[in-house]
């Protein structure tokens, strides 16, 4: 993986909370300096890879990433960055402030009688 403009200083970032696990490692709420036009800060999901990630689980964390950045669509959560420099790499995400679709659909749903 290179760097490259989707790459954000790791000092920009501050995790607040759990979120979640994803397929890679945790999931956390927090802040990015920067990373969307005329907002100083942005709550943001990061995603993070395992600690004890192989090097193959760490390439496909980076490609998975590296794929985001070619989609720009209102329907799929938009990539804000990465921090591919020391550990843990991170991939910024736009933060779904109702929670994943699936939890969202759910709770929508009416009760069964």
């Amino acid at each position: 993986y290179v760097p490259d403009e989707w790459e954000v200083a790791r000092e920009k970032i501050t995790m607040s909370r759990e979120l979640g696990q994803g397929s890679f490692g945790m999931v956390y709420e927090g802040v990015a300096k920067g990373v969307v036009k005329d907002e100083p800060e942005t709550r943001v999901a990061i995603k993070t890879v395992n600690e004890a990630a192989s090097m193959r689980e760490r390439i496909e964390f980076l490609n998975e990433a590296s794929v985001m950045k070619e989609f720009n669509c209102h329907h799929v959560v938009r990539l804000l960055g990465v921090v591919s420099q020391g550990q843990p790499t991170l991939v910024i995400m736009e933060l779904m402030t109702r929670g994943d679709l699936k939890s969202y659909l759910r709770s929508l749903r009416p009760e069964m009688e």
